[in-house]
């Protein structure tokens, strides 16, 4: 066996010192690292509460939505009464017109026998008869101007 030497015991020494100065760098590095991963959680947690509040929203504007859809849908349900009610008013308003056709067509048959009278004989003798048929019917209804 050798013998240990004053420099062999500062070499030894040296040694682990640097040992010892290189595990307090890589302490030093991973307690950095769980800074580093601290603050990311920090940041995923802070991520997870703006989710979870995005999410409440979202929720809250689908209520919303449904709610605006019902109304929409009852909206829809009471044009198309409207619509219904309209119809039926449009039905009676052509039943009139067709019974009102005959009288219309009789507006234009008069027109044209009217047209036909081309002296004024004709247009007098015509008034006196109306005058002459007003008076009789007077006289037989008893002949006062009381209703």
């Amino acid at each position: 066996m050798s013998k240990v030497t004053a420099n062999d015991l500062q070499e030894l020494k040296d040694l682990i010192n640097s040992g010892f100065t290189e595990i307090k760098q890589d302490i030093v590095e991973v307690r950095q690292d769980i800074g580093n991963v601290k603050q990311d959680i920090s940041n995923v947690k802070q991520d997870i509460v703006e989710t979870r509040q995005d999410i409440s929203n979202v929720k809250q504007d689908i209520v919303e939505t449904r709610q605006d859809i019902s109304n929409v849908k009852q909206d829809i349900t009471e044009l198309k009464e409207d619509i219904n009610g309209i119809d039926k008013q449009i039905g009676i308003v052509d039943a009139r017109l067709d019974e009102w056709k005959p009288s219309i067509h009789k507006i234009s048959d008069l027109a044209e026998k009217v047209g036909e009278l081309k002296n004024w004989r004709q247009i007098v003798i015509i008034t006196i008869t109306a005058t002459i048929s007003g008076a009789i019917g007077w006289i037989i209804r008893g002949g006062s101007l009381k209703p």
